[in-house]
């Protein structure tokens, strides 16, 4: 675990890249050629599951694309599709404005399973084209830690408007949890996949809205998730109290469904959304309980405030400052539903929770990379995706540093919710790297 106070360095993002680019220039990142050919052909084995009966419904596309038969028939079929965001170009049928067209309670279920097939046959398109682009690479001459092919990938490492870092060409940051399955190593080596557990509503409720029950409640549980549950859905008499000592709810599968619900609602609570068109309890309670909290309440003021009088600059809880003026979402601005000043407000609040976390992230990179150099040069950093550290340890190093690397992203900040990670070595509990389990 790193222990970090107002002292601690934080790396800026250019030494960051650095770092990664160096660690890759002695470890390229390589890919299961084995792995990736079955998940080609089990992939295939469920598009055409999906296409078939979608396609009877909707009309066959031109290519592999179905957005546009998508649209076409939403239309043509005289189906209210006030719900959905807009575009430029029209309606939009990303996640976000489909799933907004669910809240908005005026599809038919037959509809709603319609739109289903097309995000899941969507999902699967796109998962396949990026196994396939993959095969472009070449082929190690070196077999794997399992013995199988390898592809050899050297993506290219660049910076992002929050301070964290990407990768394109191919962009693995990009790829499903799943997917970064097929990443490996090479024979005489272990993979070390190693996750900071909910990160981001640790942060908002260690540093941005400093509630001491919705802290007490997370540490109760030790997750962030059922504490706030159990936050949103307590007696007004007790919020009131300021108690902080509490009894854990019993946790029951209806439990686990709300739970589910509360990390879905998040973002959009703390961005203000107020909709709730299908009368959901739970959002309904977040939307009281965290959307209309004192904490929250001021920090929106403040930050209105700040935006009208042309403010664009934002801090982390750290200090690193963010110019949202350069986010992608604001530049492109025209293909993002609500007003200009929402979309600001999303940023002020979003980017610098984001950005914490890049803090967080690029301190983990300099600590990883001087464990290693330290302690074993036989080992090298694979990549950092978003939370996760991904690491190739030599066999001969494993007993010298794989319990430090393991918590590597595990963070003790002075006076927050502890931020623990979630470590794999090898395969993912043992699984083949099939998607089999996606469905």
């Amino acid at each position: 675990m790193i222990r970090i106070n107002k002292n601690t360095y934080i790396p800026g993002v250019e030494e960051t890249l650095g770092t990664l680019r160096m660690h890759n220039s002695m470890m390229p990142q390589f890919v299961d050629f084995d792995k990736v050919m079955m998940n080609i052909n089990y992939l295939q084995i469920l598009i055409e599951e999906i296409a078939n009966p979608l396609f009877d419904v909707i009309g066959k596309p031109e290519k592999f694309d179905a957005t546009n038969r998508m649209k076409s028939w939403l239309i043509s079929s005289g189906i209210d599709i006030s719900g959905f965001n807009t575009t430029k170009t029209g309606i939009s049928l990303d996640e976000e404005s489909i799933t907004s067209a669910y809240d908005s309670n005026t599809l038919s279920d037959d509809t709603v399973l319609i739109l289903q097939a097309y995000q899941k046959y969507s999902k699967l398109i796109r998962m396949r084209g990026t196994l396939i682009s993959l095969l472009q690479n070449p082929i190690s001459d070196v077999p794997s830690c399992d013995g199988h092919r390898m592809l050899i990938l050297r993506p290219e490492w660049h910076p992002q408007n929050t301070g964290r870092v990407a990768m394109r060409n191919p962009a693995i940051m990009n790829f499903a949890r799943v997917l970064q399955e097929i990443l490996t190593v090479p024979e005489g080596y272990v993979k070390l996949h190693t996750d900071s557990g909910q990160v981001e509503p640790r942060i908002v409720y260690s540093a941005f809205i400093k509630d001491p029950q919705i802290q007490a409640l997370i540490k109760l549980y030790d997750d962030a998730y059922y504490g706030l549950l159990h936050y949103c859905t307590m007696s007004e008499e007790d919020i009131r109290s300021g108690i902080t000592t509490f009894k854990p709810m019993e946790i029951t599968d209806e439990v686990k469904d709300s739970r589910q619900k509360i990390k879905t609602y998040g973002n959009a609570v703390m961005y203000g959304s107020k909709s709730n068109h299908t009368g959901d309890p739970i959002k309904a309670s977040m939307i009281k309980r965290i959307g209309e909290h004192p904490a929250r309440i001021q920090m929106v003021q403040d930050l209105m405030q700040q935006i009208n009088r042309g403010v664009t600059v934002f801090h982390t809880a750290f200090g690193t400052p963010i110019d949202t003026s350069k986010s992608e979402k604001l530049l492109d601005f025209s293909s993002h539903s609500g007003s200009l000043d929402e979309q600001k407000l999303k940023l002020a609040i979003n980017n610098p929770i984001q950005g914490t976390a890049a803090d967080l992230m690029r301190i983990s990179v300099y600590e990883a990379n001087k464990l290693l150099m330290s302690n074993a040069k036989k080992s090298y950093i694979i990549n950092y995706v978003h939370d996760a550290g991904m690491f190739a340890i030599h066999e001969d190093d494993m007993d010298r540093i794989s319990e430090d690397l393991a918590h590597i992203v595990s963070y003790e900040v002075e006076g927050w919710l502890p931020i623990t990670a979630d470590p794999e070595f090898g395969r993912n509990k043992g699984k083949m790297g099939l998607i089999e389990d996606l469905y």
